[in-house]
């Protein structure tokens, strides 16, 4: 209940301090990002997921992408994914991965996104792309895998076939457990 009062506190700090009108850009990003994602703790999917674009349309004003281009991306994506709206999570997916190639949290989401929404054979091709772009792709998803039982051992950054047996167990199983 505390955590409920604080994301309801923050949506109304973040709405009152947007309606100021000598806020900077980069102000006005952090208050649509932060309230986005109270408003996603919240459980109002819709709402976080136009704050994330207000933020993602005032970013894009900015000179150079950065890595919170990425990182609003996948913000958004999730907030998508709770709407089972999978196609626009994987167009943010994939844009956050045009800013960061390799990025691991856009990799995993965008296998997950597709074993709920497509099946496992997408979901498994997905991150076969992903352990050839990054060299830890396969650590992030040995944690995942490992903290929802489907590895066992140590967890270490290596791809093999005990992590490729639990990615096509998992997702054979529909993603259990993945839900952001």
């Amino acid at each position: 209940m505390k955590a409920e009062g604080s994301h309801a506190e923050t949506v109304k700090d973040c709405t009152q301090a947007l309606s100021g009108s000598l806020l900077g850009v980069t102000l006005a990003i952090r208050l649509y990002t932060n309230r986005g994602f109270a408003h996603y703790k919240l459980g109002n999917h819709t709402e976080a997921t136009a704050d994330y674009t207000a933020a993602i349309d005032l970013n894009d004003r900015e000179p150079e992408p950065s890595r919170t281009s990425s990182e609003l991306h996948i913000l958004r994506a999730w907030a998508w994914e709770k709407q089972q709206h999978f196609e626009s999570a994987l167009a943010d997916y994939d844009r956050a991965l045009d800013y960061l190639p390799g990025e691991e949290t856009a990799l995993l989401g965008r296998g997950i996104t597709l074993c709920r929404s497509s099946g496992a054979s997408d979901a498994l091709a997905a991150w076969d792309r992903a352990q050839a772009e990054s060299s830890s792709f396969a650590l992030a998803a040995s944690y995942v895998l490992h903290a929802l039982d489907y590895c066992e051992g140590p967890v270490d950054n290596k791809p093999g076939p005990g992590l490729d047996a639990a990615l096509e167990s998992w997702a054979a199983d529909g993603c259990p457990g993945s839900t952001w």
